[in-house]
């Protein structure tokens, strides 16, 4: 198993309610019905220290990176990811994986 760290920051003119009902009613099931694909958590950052660069994080928990980057490919992400980017800045993206120590 492991863990896919999603960072990225709202376009500028989303409001976080908006962009909220839409990771939530239609982000999430999409992600959700991916083989492969185990827990999809979405988390607005609401401080730190230093300087906070990202205003959205998601972490997913797949079976393997290899099923990740076929979900990615799947007709209903690729839909989906043309919606994130009404809602998201794509310039602003950074996406890490990774494996409990």
């Amino acid at each position: 198993m492991i863990r896919i760290f999603i960072m990225y920051n709202l376009n500028d003119g989303i409001s976080l309610d908006d962009y909220k009902k839409w990771s939530s009613e239609i982000d999430k099931k999409i992600v959700m019905s991916q083989p492969g694909i185990l827990s999809f958590d979405v988390h607005t950052i609401k401080g730190g220290i230093g300087k906070q660069p990202y205003q959205i994080v998601e972490i997913i928990e797949a079976d393997s990176w290899e099923d990740w980057l076929r979900a990615l490919e799947t007709p209903e992400m690729i839909e989906g990811h043309k919606q994130w980017q009404r809602y998201c800045d794509e310039s602003s993206l950074v996406v890490l994986y990774g494996e409990k120590l």
